[in-house]
C-alpha cells in the first residue's frame, strides 16, 4: 500500500500538494500507524497469544485503520477536487 500511496503522489499537481500539505502528511502518517499493526501481530504470537485470536485482533485493526484512512482519503481528494 506504501508503494502505491507514492505512485499516487506523483500525480498530484504542485497546486494540489500546496493546499492539501497537512492533509497529505496525515494520510501518510495513518499508514504508518496501520502498519504498526502487523508489529503487534508478531509482538502478541512471540508473548505467546494463539496465532489465530492475533489474525483476528488484527484484522480487527486492519479493518477500522483502512475504513477510516479510506474515509479521510477521499473526503481531501473531494475537497482538493483531485481526479475531476
Amino acid at each position: 500500500m506504501r508503494d502505491r500511496w507514492a505512485s499516487f503522489e506523483t500525480t498530484l499537481t504542485p497546486q494540489q500538494l500546496n493546499a492539501g500539505g497537512d492533509r497529505w502528511a496525515e494520510l501518510d502518517e495513518g499508514l504508518d500507524v496501520i502498519s504498526e499493526a502487523f508489529a503487534d501481530f508478531q509482538t502478541a504470537v512471540a508473548s505467546g497469544k494463539s496465532e489465530i485470536n492475533a489474525y483476528h485482533e488484527l484484522t480487527r485493526v486492519l479493518n477500522q485503520g483502512i475504513g477510516l484512512w479510506g474515509r479521510q482519503f477521499n473526503q481531501t481528494c473531494r475537497e482538493l477536487r483531485v481526479g475531476w
